[in-house]
């Protein structure tokens, strides 16, 4: 018999045989005081009250003894302290926790999104290193061999963070330029760009386009990355405008001196030794009776050798 805490117990026994017959019911191992008729009430069980029941019948002639009644006694699982919502950033770390009690002893099984969780079987839920597939509702299952209780659901939401962020860029005058920001969270973000911790009209996107970059345009950028969860600022970086892109380098010069008008075929190789090896590089028209070409196709500096040859154009 098994039997929540708090219910009524009822054992009955009947016996016959030349009177006058007289009872005892007995636990486990002691008599019960007071227990002498056919049948033993309890009004309300504890767990104390779990055991081996029986009852000895005995007369002038002798006695007989019942079978045993094994009663169990449980005591329901209740959830005391319910786990509540929990908001974090990207890579963060949180928990979820419940008290709950019951007799025997409950067991755990924490879900995500009606999942089980794998090995969250205890009464504390630590997620570390939270990412947006850890986001969703959770509860935990409380349970015994006789009753469980599922805890009211909760969630686990992740604030605006900042993934990959702006961290400074170089634009040349004139020129396109592209900022960008990369941004997670639960639910819709929105974005705002400031320039000098003035917002730019207009920016409210992950990616900051400069159609045509003018002097103007440089300085501290930040963008505020935002849900209705809170939100989330870059640090502020530093866009530096260029007049132009200049690089140094050594380039090969040929002069060649001929008439103007006529056409010139200019090859090279890097190995006199192989014939064959000649590439043609370009063909030139004379404006003038001497010209300098230079040949751009190549940084000297990082190129070993290399010979040239002029030819007639055809």
């Amino acid at each position: 018999m098994v039997l929540a805490a708090g219910m009524p117990l009822s054992l009955a026994v009947s016996a016959s045989g030349t009177g006058p017959l007289a009872y005892q019911w007995w636990k486990s191992s002691g008599a019960i005081s007071g227990a002498t008729n056919a049948g033993f009430v309890l009004a309300s069980v504890s767990t104390n009250d779990a055991g081996n029941y029986f009852a000895v019948v005995s007369s002038p002639f002798g006695t007989a003894t019942s079978a045993l009644a094994t009663v169990t006694v449980y005591v329901p699982v209740t959830i005391r302290s319910e786990p509540t919502n929990q908001v974090v950033p990207a890579g963060g770390t949180t928990s979820f926790s419940v008290s709950a009690y019951g007799d025997p002893q409950p067991s755990y099984q924490w879900r995500l999104n009606g999942t089980n969780v794998p090995d969250a079987t205890f009464n504390l839920l630590t997620i570390s290193g939270v990412q947006l597939t850890n986001c969703g509702t959770y509860q935990v299952l409380v349970s015994n061999a006789y009753s469980y209780e599922l805890s009211s659901p909760v969630t686990l939401s992740m604030s605006p963070s900042i993934t990959a962020p702006f961290d400074g860029a170089v634009a040349i005058w004139g020129r396109s330029a592209v900022l960008s920001v990369g941004a997670t969270g639960t639910g819709a973000l929105s974005y705002q760009w400031y320039l000098n911790g003035v917002a730019v009209t207009g920016a409210t996107n992950a990616f900051l386009t400069i159609g045509s970059v003018q002097f103007t345009n440089a300085g501290l950028y930040t963008v505020v990355v935002s849900s209705a969860l809170g939100s989330v600022t870059n640090t502020p970086a530093l866009l530096v405008v260029n007049p132009a892109g200049t690089a140094i380098g050594m380039y090969a010069g040929v002069t060649l001196t001929g008439v103007a008008g006529y056409t010139y075929i200019i090859q090279y190789t890097t190995d006199l030794m192989v014939t064959n090896s000649w590439v043609t590089i370009t063909n030139i028209t004379l404006e003038q009776t001497v010209e300098i070409w230079v040949d751009t196709s190549t940084n000297a500096l990082r190129t070993p050798q290399r010979y040239y040859q002029v030819l007639p154009g055809q």
